[in-house]
């Protein structure tokens, strides 16, 4: 295994949400749809992060670059530290594509 791989960091808040969001979705019969994108999520936030989704403003103060990402069922923003080889991950929302109605 690669040892130039980021780490993941997220607050205790961040680790609830993503709980009762893992509960909501099986809850919907989701399982698999949950843990496939859990799992690409993390590993392009482990490996890539700086490519992983769209990029958004970022911060001078902090240093942190900040970007999103949709694996859909899931909608994460975080932020990459280079310095320090970090991302910190804010809480994950479900995030529902509206239906399109003819």
């Amino acid at each position: 295994m690669s040892t130039d791989h980021y780490r993941i960091s997220n607050s205790q808040n961040a680790a609830e949400k993503l709980r009762a969001i893992l509960a909501e979705l099986l809850n919907q019969g989701r399982r698999e749809e949950a843990r496939r994108a859990i799992r690409w999520i993390c590993e392009e936030l482990e490996r890539t992060p700086s490519e992983f989704g769209e990029s958004r403003e970022g911060s001078d103060r902090t240093r942190l670059h900040m970007r999103i990402t949709f694996a859909e069922p899931l909608f994460v923003k975080f932020g990459v530290h280079e310095l320090s080889r970090t991302v910190f991950c804010q809480p994950l929302w479900i995030f529902e594509a509206p239906e399109i109605r003819e």
